[in-house]
C-alpha cells in the first residue's frame, strides 16, 4: 500500500476524531459531533475512493454501533427500503438484454440511421447515451455502447483517440452523456432514489414517477441541447467519417431477425416500466404493489423463463458478477447517513449555523447547492454527490420554513453534472484511451454552461405554482 492510499485512509477517521474531540460539548452535544464527523468522515472517503464506495455507505452501522451516535436500530432499515429493491429488480432485468444481445441490437440500429458527418456521429452518440441512461444506470450505458464506438473507428481507421480527435470527442460524447441522462427519470440511477426517499419521508405519501420526469426532463432537455451545441464547436482532424453508417448497416444485418428471447427480455422491461409510470391509474387495484416492487417481480420471473442463458432468460450465475451492489449499498448509505444526521439533532443546528451565518436568501442557497452537487460529482460519482448533498438541503431548508423539495430536485440535476475527471463513468473513454488531460480541457467548459443553465431553470422552478402551493 502506498502512502498516498494511506493517507487517504486515515483522512477520514482523523476528520471524525478532530470533530468528537475538539469540538467543546458546550457548542455541539455528542451525538451532533459524531454525526458531523461522520459526514466528514464518509464525505472524504467518498471523494478520495481509498476503499470501494460501498464500504463506505456501510460505516453508518460501524461509527453508530461503537459510539452510539444513533441507535443501529434506526439505521439497519435504510439498507434494505423499497429503493434498494426497486434497484435489484431494475438492475436484474437490464442485464437480460446482455445474455440476449438486446442491447447491442438497440445500439446498432440506432446508429444505423446516422449520417458521416462528425456533427451527426457527436449528436447521435450523445443524444443516443442520453436517452438510454434514463432508463439504465449510466456506467452500463457507456460500457455498452464504448466498444461499439470503438469497432466503428477501427473499421474507419480512427480508433486510436490519442491521435484522433474525432474518436476522442465520440468516447466523451458517449461518457458525457450517460453522465446526464440519469436525471431523466427515476430509473436512472440510485441518486434519483435517495432524492425519492427524503421526498417521501418529506411527505409521507407513495412517490408517483410522473412527477419526477414532468418536472426534471425539461431541465434534461435544455442542459442536452446545450451541450450538443457544445460539442458541435469541439474541432477535430475530420468533418466527415466515411464508412461509419455503412459499417453499423452491415452489423445490424449481421444479427438477424429478432429472436424470441430478445423479444421477451424487452417486454420484460417494457411493461414494468409501464406499470410504475402508470400507477396513478391503477394503484386502487392493487395499492400495495407500489413501483417499488412492480420490477422485482418481473425480475424473479425472469430466472424461471426460457432464454439463451443456461436454458433461461437469466441464470443467477451469471447475474450475481455482474450486479450493481455497489450501487445498491451507495444509495443506502446515503439514506444511514442522512438518518444519523436526521436523528442526532445534527440537522438542526446546521441549519442554525446556516441561518446565522447571513445567507438566507433560498435561490442563493439553491445556487450553492447545484454547484456543490456538481463540484462532488466531478471529484467522486453521481450517486455519492447526491447522498452527500441532499441531507443538507433537507436540513437546511426545512431549519428555514422553507419547502425542500424543489431543492433537492435541484440538487439532483446539479449532481449529474460531471464532466472532468476519469472517475465513475468517465473512466470509460479514458480507459479507451481519452487523455485525462483533454477531457479536463474540454470538460471545463461545458461544466460550466450546463451548471449556469441549471441556475437559469432553478430560477424559474422554484417560482412554479407546483412548489409554491
Amino acid at each position: 500500500m502506498n502512502k498516498s492510499t494511506v493517507a487517504k485512509i486515515r483522512s477520514g477517521p482523523v476528520l471524525f476524531l478532530l470533530a468528537l474531540l475538539l469540538i467543546p460539548d458546550a457548542i455541539m452535544p455528542f451525538a451532533v459531533r459524531g454525526a458531523v464527523g461522520l459526514f466528514l468522515w464518509m464525505s472524504a472517503w467518498w471523494i478520495t475512493i481509498p476503499v470501494g464506495v460501498a464500504v463506505t455507505a456501510l460505516l453508518p452501522i460501524a461509527v453508530c454501533a461503537v459510539f452510539g451516535i444513533v441507535d443501529v436500530g434506526e439505521i439497519i432499515p435504510q439498507y434494505f427500503t423499497d429503493l434498494v429493491v426497486l434497484l435489484i429488480g431494475a438492475d436484474i432485468l437490464t442485464l437480460t438484454w446482455e445474455t440476449t444481445g438486446l442491447n447491442r441490437r438497440i445500439a446498432l440500429r440506432t446508429l444505423s440511421l446516422v449520417g458521416p458527418s462528425m456533427k451527426s456521429q457527436i449528436a447521435v452518440w450523445f443524444i443516443g447515451s442520453t436517452v438510454m441512461s434514463i432508463f439504465l444506470p449510466n456506467v452500463v450505458v457507456g460500457a455498452c455502447l464504448t466498444p461499439i464506438a470503438l469497432a466503428m473507428l477501427k473499421a474507419v481507421n480512427k480508433e486510436n483517440p490519442g491521435e484522433h480527435l474525432s474518436a476522442a470527442n465520440i468516447l466523451l460524447a458517449i461518457a458525457w452523456g450517460a453522465g446526464i441522462g440519469g436525471f431523466g427519470s427515476p430509473l436512472g440511477g440510485g441518486m434519483n432514489l435517495v432524492v425519492i426517499g427524503y421526498i417521501e419521508e418529506l411527505t409521507g405519501q407513495e412517490y408517483m414517477y410522473t412527477t419526477w420526469v414532468m418536472l426534471m426532463m425539461p431541465i434534461l432537455i435544455v442542459i442536452t441541447i446545450g451541450c450538443v451545441l457544445y460539442m458541435f464547436t469541439m474541432k477535430s482532424e475530420a468533418k466527415s467519417l466515411p464508412g461509419a453508417q455503412d459499417y453499423f448497416i452491415t452489423e445490424y444485418k449481421k444479427l438477424g431477425k429478432m429472436s424470441a428471447s430478445e423479444k421477451l427480455s424487452l417486454w420484460m422491461f417494457l411493461i414494468p416500466v409501464i406499470l410504475a409510470f402508470t400507477r396513478e391509474l391503477w394503484k386502487g387495484l392493487i395499492p400495495s404493489w407500489t413501483s417499488s416492487y412492480v420490477f422485482i417481480v418481473f425480475a424473479i420471473a425472469s430466472f424461471c423463463l426460457p432464454g439463451s442463458c443456461g436454458g433461461r432468460l437469466i441464470t443467477w450465475k451469471f447475474a450475481q458478477p455482474r450486479m450493481s451492489w455497489g450501487l445498491f449499498y451507495t444509495l443506502a448509505g446515503g439514506l444511514a447517513l442522512g438518518k444519523v444526521i436526521t436523528s442526532s439533532g445534527a440537522s438542526d443546528m446546521l441549519a442554525q449555523l446556516v441561518s446565522n451565518s447571513g445567507i438566507d436568501n433560498p435561490m442563493i442557497l439553491c445556487i450553492l447547492f447545484i454547484i456543490l452537487a456538481s463540484v462532488l460529482a466531478n471529484i467522486s460519482s453521481n450517486n455519492s454527490a447526491c447522498a452527500i448533498t441532499c441531507p443538507l438541503v433537507v436540513s437546511v431548508m426545512t431549519a428555514m420554513n422553507v419547502n425542500p423539495i424543489p431543492y433537492l430536485y435541484l440538487a439532483a440535476v446539479g449532481g449529474n453534472l460531471a464532466f472532468l475527471l476519469p472517475s465513475a463513468t468517465r473512466a470509460i473513454p479514458v480507459d479507451a484511451g481519452v487523455a485525462p488531460s483533454y477531457m479536463l480541457k474540454k470538460g471545463f467548459l461545458i461544466n460550466v454552461i450546463c451548471v449556469i443553465l441549471a441556475i437559469i431553470c432553478a430560477v424559474i422552478y422554484l417560482n412554479l405554482p407546483i412548489f409554491n402551493a
